[in-house]
């Protein structure tokens, strides 16, 4: 009788054991077959690969000047459409940025200068393909490509109050531009609490936009590094 116990005792702990890492694998398998959509929010600076703005001044002198890192905001969805421990699917959303300051452009000898107010607004949708690795329960990794469309609009006017001004053609600009652009994106999401995650982001751009007159030139691209919000819907 006391074999028996035993054998029945060591059967069940087997059955309970067995069951729990079906259980677990279960768990596991239906986390990453799953087909799950995530909301972000991403927040950050916009660093212009080229940052100078030139400006053609009334004699063909040329002033230039440095313009300075853009705020950042972009929201969307990514969708999981299949795959297990490597995952894919697509991304879509809208980014915003704009820019309100003054900058200090200089002549080709750097002897005059003028003070320019500058003011930028863009508005861009985008579209991707995602590629999604989950590495455990709590943390993702991802990375992601694609087009994008914006729209900008870029204005310039002189200060009243430039040393030079008698000497530049009095600067007052006003530019749209669409521009069809692209980029790609990859980051790493952690999830402190089930469904919600945070993480870092980093963007290289290619807006498609080309502010280029007999005045004024400048060319909006470069990267973006942003911290991410989003939740699993």
């Amino acid at each position: 009788m006391f074999k028996l116990s035993q054998a029945l005792t060591l059967l069940s702990l087997m059955l309970f054991s067995s069951l729990s890492i079906s259980n677990s694998y279960q768990a596991v398998h239906q986390q990453y077959n799953a087909k799950p959509r995530y909301s972000f929010a991403h927040i950050g600076q916009f660093k212009l690969k080229d940052s100078t703005i030139e400006i053609g001044g009334d004699e063909g002198e040329t002033y230039a000047g440095d313009l300075d890192d853009l705020p950042f905001f972009s929201g969307g969805v990514q969708q999981i459409a299949g795959g297990s421990w490597i995952r894919y699917g697509w991304e879509g959303g809208a980014i915003l940025s704009w820019q309100n300051d003054s900058v200090t452009a200089y002549s080709n000898g750097g002897s005059t200068h003028i003070r320019i107010d500058n003011s930028f607004f863009m508005f861009g949708t985008f579209l991707g393909a995602l590629i999604d690795i989950p590495l455990g329960k709590r943390v993702r990794i991802f990375a992601s490509a694609g087009p994008s469309l914006s729209y900008a609009d870029l204005s310039l006017k002189e200060k009243n109050d430039n040393f030079s001004a008698s000497l530049v053609y009095q600067v007052n600009e006003h530019e749209t531009e669409f521009g069809l652009g692209y980029y790609g994106a990859a980051g790493i999401l952690i999830s402190p609490e089930k469904n919600y995650e945070i993480g870092l982001i980093v963007r290289e751009s290619r807006l498609g936009l080309d502010f280029s007159s007999n005045t004024v030139e400048s060319v909006y691209e470069g990267r973006q590094y942003a911290l991410s919000f989003g939740a699993r819907l």
